[in-house]
């Protein structure tokens, strides 16, 4: 058995086990008649196995407006590369499984968003055009959990922050090449089409959705997206001490699993390189990433706003159109009871340098703060 919170599962699991945002370890190994139950979803990390008989459920790791929880089923289940599936395997609809998973009867599963019985046919696209959600993204430690707590209490409005799992292997899968925007979409619609159903004012906020922009505008062709840019010296102090591109990085969060690198550094290359330097290419890769993408949607339906910026929450309550919008301070590093790192001097230079050729290679953003 095993608590809430553990970010990774010992190697053997037997029995019934229950927790919040499970990562079961690299190789583990789920025994015969195991019932699995993960609040927010569960990730089976690469190689593992699960035997014969063995049940996985999960539910929404959501509340309302008052604290009350939302248990709502959901098919928030990863499964890793490399995974051997006997028979008889209970998984729910929607499970990510990738391509050349190893069946116990000899089949593989040719399809990234599958059930071991059944492939599940997404909805039409059609489904989501008229809803208008916004979705603000970032590099993370960037505000966006104050933007969605700014949202929750607000009438007509649905708010989530990071509400999606499974949306780290979806991207990941797109960074590595090996989905297109039309399999993206498909692999959302599975999830999305029944839950936006009852819902019309979203405010979605997630750092994954960094390379999901295409995908998303294609299914919300209303929808709006909202880009916050944290200055890098501040992102740089403040992921440091979370362990963010530390090697190894603690694997507390499902996102540690999924982290973009580097494709042009060879793998010796990209180990050599400084916990700031993997930090700045990050920050640099997924802000250029973001606004590249955004030129394809419309001017009226994109923001890019630097955090601390003059006017940050009346411009944000304008794009959103909602008035008199108060983000409260919440996520910070204090609340965590995180000391910001102290930069170098030359770890500041480099901060700065990289941050001028981001600006300059993007003359149109706004003024900094």
């Amino acid at each position: 058995m095993w608590w809430s919170r553990w970010g990774r599962l010992q190697a053997y699991i037997r029995g019934r086990a229950e927790g919040r945002d499970a990562n079961l370890a690299h190789g583990t190994i789920l025994h015969f008649g195991c019932e699995l139950n993960g609040r927010g979803g569960v990730t089976v990390g690469p190689s593992s196995t699960l035997h014969r008989g063995v049940r996985i459920h999960t539910t929404w790791d959501l509340v309302d407006l008052h604290g009350k929880p939302n248990p709502e089923p959901c098919g928030d289940v990863v499964i890793g590369q490399g995974c051997d599936i006997g028979p008889g395997v209970s998984l729910p609809p929607g499970t990510v499984v990738p391509d050349g998973t190893k069946l116990e009867r000899g089949d593989s599963i040719p399809s990234t968003c599958t059930t071991i019985s059944h492939v599940v046919t997404p909805p039409q696209k059609d489904a989501l055009r008229e809803f208008q959600p916004v979705f603000a993204m970032g590099t993370g430690r960037s505000g966006t959990r104050s933007l969605a707590k700014a949202f929750l209490p607000r009438e007509g409005w649905t708010a989530r922050h990071e509400a999606f799992p499974w949306i780290n292997a979806l991207g990941h899968a797109k960074h590595m090449g090996k989905m297109d925007t039309a399999s993206l979409q498909s692999a959302m619609l599975l999830r999305w089409a029944t839950h936006y159903s009852s819902e019309t004012k979203v405010f979605e906020s997630d750092q994954r959705f960094y390379n999901l922009i295409p995908a998303l505008d294609g299914l919300f062709p209303k929808g709006k997206f909202l880009h916050v840019i944290r200055p890098l010296a501040g992102f740089v102090r403040s992921a440091m001490p979370l362990g963010l591109y530390q090697i190894p990085e603690p694997h507390g969060h499902r996102w540690s699993h999924y982290r973009p690198q580097s494709l042009r550094h060879e793998a010796k290359d990209w180990k050599a390189l400084t916990q700031v330097e993997r930090l700045i290419w990050y920050w640099t890769f997924v802000n250029q990433t973001i606004l590249d993408d955004l030129k394809l949607v419309d001017g009226e339906r994109q923001m890019v706003i630097w955090l601390g910026q003059e006017g940050f929450e009346s411009k944000i309550g304008d794009f959103c159109g909602v008035e008199h919008l108060t983000i409260p301070r919440t996520n910070t590093s204090s609340d965590k009871g995180v000391v910001k790192a102290d930069l170098s001097k030359e770890d500041r230079k480099r901060c700065e340098e990289a941050q001028s050729a981001f600006v300059v290679h993007n003359p149109t953003l706004p003024a900094q703060p």
